[in-house]
């Protein structure tokens, strides 16, 4: 029976930084997982409200960088891997002359890209909530308030450009919950991730 691995010392007044497990890295993408579902198509909005806590319950440690873009990173497999599933829609591409077999390799090629690059972005996200969480000694409300502050924006710099990409706005997630959208429709839909 393997033992939990030991927390690592401190450095310089900071808290001992905690190695990341398999399980955390499971529940991370349990959590992306339950947002996804929350979408519609399969539209159960009301796990919206409750799926990011598994990520949160371990994203609010004391981890090194790599850690927590492995913990941010495993969310995003789990989120935009099933939140893209429609890119199989588009299978067969035999109109474009395709056979069926490449049109099945270029589909599940574009699910791949458009996956990896969203999980880009976490990546920086969860680079960046590594460093908080070695700079405060404790998880409390700042944490709660610079998740928010963050996923707020990410969700509003995802959605900027040419290219922009709302899809996975938590906004989209509440479509079939009339009160919540007519509020969104007075301010907007970002003020939902905060």
């Amino acid at each position: 029976m393997s033992q939990a691995p030991e927390p690592l010392p401190p450095a310089m007044g900071l808290p001992a930084l905690i190695p990341v497990r398999k399980s955390e890295l499971g529940l991370a993408a349990l959590s992306g997982l339950l947002l996804a579902l929350s979408f519609p198509g399969v539209d159960l909005g009301f796990l919206a409200w409750v799926a990011l806590v598994p990520l949160l319950a371990v994203a609010f440690k004391p981890r090194h960088r790599r850690g927590m873009m492995a913990i941010f990173a495993s969310f995003g497999m789990g989120f935009y891997g099933v939140l893209l599933y429609w890119f199989f829609a588009m299978h067969p591409l035999t109109w474009l002359g395709f056979t069926e077999t490449a049109s099945m390799g270029i589909v599940t090629l574009a699910w791949g890209l458009a996956t990896g690059a969203l999980i880009v972005q976490l990546l920086i996200f969860g680079l960046i909530m590594g460093w908080l969480t070695q700079a405060w000694e404790k998880p409390g409300p700042l944490h709660v308030l610079a998740f928010a502050a963050g996923w707020t924006t990410l969700e509003w710099l995802t959605s900027l450009g040419t290219f922009g990409f709302t899809w996975g706005n938590l906004a989209l997630s509440q479509v079939g919950f009339l009160p919540v959208i007519q509020v969104l429709d007075l301010v907007g839909p970002f003020p939902l991730a905060g």
